[in-house]
């Protein structure tokens, strides 16, 4: 049987008049007391409803939510969000020290609720690079600055690092540095035109130390049976039957211009 249509359908029936009208005569007591009436009896349909119905719910609130939200000009947009912000001082104004300290910690719950989410969805993220991404603007990859200091040694350290790791609360002392001969530490001031060149270049000089060769007298294993199988019984390895050293290149055998870093 086909559904009855409703013939007050977009019109205020004799029983909504009504409604409105005891509404409007009720004294601010009798109004509190419907109040509360209505929030026990809607704190009851949610208790005993189920999951489907809960998301159905939600669901139906958001999309009639973001109906009305599109249909509101920019005047009632920012009335909306005055009254909001007029209301929320109020409550919090009005809000207990133990209510002020639950309500921090839900609003911190659902933040770390939220920085979990997101920080699963981006997991992996770190075998996939991509250059095009702007990981700078994520917070989530932001450690700080080093602008927490050591009481005891002056160290710098991260917001997250403990305090004693650096020198063990005091107990690890590290004797000063010393100062380097000469002519390296004429170099390092930076005062002098040659100075200043190697300042600039100091890390293509230190560069210069890696240039080495390694020098042995090795025995080559390269992992074949005797029968040369094509699958080897060992892996390839080597050994050394004499002490071992490294030798660095002559100073005049590498070209000053790619020592400096020109082409």
């Amino acid at each position: 049987m086909p559904m009855r249509k409703r013939g007050s359908l977009g019109r205020k029936t004799v029983k909504s008049k009504v409604v409105k009208h005891t509404r409007a005569a009720a004294t601010p007591d009798e109004k509190r007391t419907r109040l509360q009436a209505d929030q026990v009896r809607h704190s009851l349909a949610r208790a005993a409803e189920t999951p489907e119905q809960y998301q159905v719910r939600l669901q139906s609130q958001q999309v009639r939510q973001n109906a009305s939200r599109e249909a509101e000009t920019p005047e009632q947009r920012q009335s909306r969000l005055d009254e909001d912000q007029v209301r929320h001082r109020v409550a919090r104004a009005a809000e207990t020290p133990v209510q002020h300290v639950a309500r921090l910690l839900d609003l911190r719950k659902q933040r770390n609720i939220a920085i979990t989410l997101k920080w699963k969805a981006q997991m992996h993220d770190g075998f996939m690079y991509n250059p095009r991404n702007d990981y700078e603007s994520n917070n989530l990859l932001d450690i700080g600055r080093m602008s927490n200091v050591c009481l005891k040694c002056s160290a710098l350290k991260w917001k997250g690092e403990t305090p004693g790791m650096c020198c063990s609360s005091g107990k690890v002392k590290l004797p000063p540095i010393l100062k380097p001969p000469e002519p390296l530490c004429s170099l390092l001031k930076g005062e002098t035109e040659q100075s200043k060149d190697f300042v600039k270049h100091i890390r293509l000089f230190n560069n210069m130390f890696a240039m080495t060769s390694f020098k042995s007298n090795v025995d080559l294993n390269n992992g074949w049976t005797q029968h040369s199988s094509p699958r080897p019984s060992v892996p390839p390895f080597w050994t050394s039957s004499s002490s071992q050293c490294f030798r660095l290149p002559k100073i005049q055998q590498i070209s000053p211009d790619l020592l400096l870093g020109r082409r």
